[in-house]
């Protein structure tokens, strides 16, 4: 008995693996935080703190770069920390603070969340909408009749207001442990705030969408696939 499960466990081992591997979050697991604190650790036995700490936003933005230039998913949130990496380089001209250049994160937050808001009067349609067609494998033309109904377009405006909230607390809560924690403290937890954040955030949306955009009729199915388009939305906000 005790032969057949070690050859039970053996079996399922490599299919673990496979599944880690094959995980849509591992390429922001290990360019968000292993990669991160793993190039802190050494550069800060070598070089300053706000040169560590800006080595340490390397793998990120190359993740950004390639997912850009090699797969075309450009959009407003791959802009933003495109320029957030120039305005980091800006930063360390004028400053040898590395607290300075962690805030940074917090106003690339920022902005966000005002496009959030401002997208409810200022675009053609809302901004949680926008980045559901950027990820969505559906037509223009079937996401073009998904939004032309009232109870859509209702939904995801309130979607947008509460992703721009709680991208506005997320970089306060930033903001406070970076003025109250060391730099070395605040390097290994903030990697670790989107998670906390967006995560739970993500799965109340999907929910959310579940429950409220749902035709009449028989049959109350969600109008739009979401499960896969709330991950990648998620990947890209952390």
């Amino acid at each position: 008995m005790k032969s057949q499960a070690n050859n039970i466990e053996m079996m399922e081992t490599p299919g673990i693996f496979r599944r880690i591997l094959n995980s849509p979050h591992l390429p922001m697991f290990v360019c968000n935080i292993a990669l991160p604190l793993l190039i802190f650790n050494i550069a800060k036995e070598y070089t300053s703190q706000i040169v560590a700490v800006f080595l340490s936003g390397i793998p990120p933005i190359v993740k950004t770069l390639v997912q850009v230039f090699l797969f075309g998913q450009m959009d407003v949130i791959s802009i933003i920390q495109i320029l957030s990496t120039a305005f980091s380089v800006a930063i360390m001209l004028f400053t040898t603070d590395a607290k300075v250049l962690l805030v940074k994160d917090s106003l690339t937050t920022v902005t966000m969340a005002t496009l959030h808001f401002l997208s409810l009067s200022c675009f053609d349609e809302d901004i949680f909408f926008t980045f559901r067609r950027h990820f969505t494998t559906k037509s223009r033309e079937d996401m073009d009749a998904a939004y032309a109904k009232p109870h859509v377009r209702q939904v995801s405006r309130t979607l947008t207001v509460v992703w721009g909230i709680v991208m506005l607390v997320e970089a306060a809560a930033r903001i406070g442990l970076i003025l109250a924690l060391s730099v070395e403290t605040i390097v290994y937890v903030s990697p670790f705030l989107p998670m906390l954040f967006f995560w739970p955030l993500g799965y109340w949306t999907f929910k959310y969408i579940q429950t409220h955009e749902t035709d009449d009729g028989p049959v109350h199915e969600p109008l739009l696939a979401t499960a896969k388009e709330l991950e990648k939305q998620i990947d890209s906000v952390a």
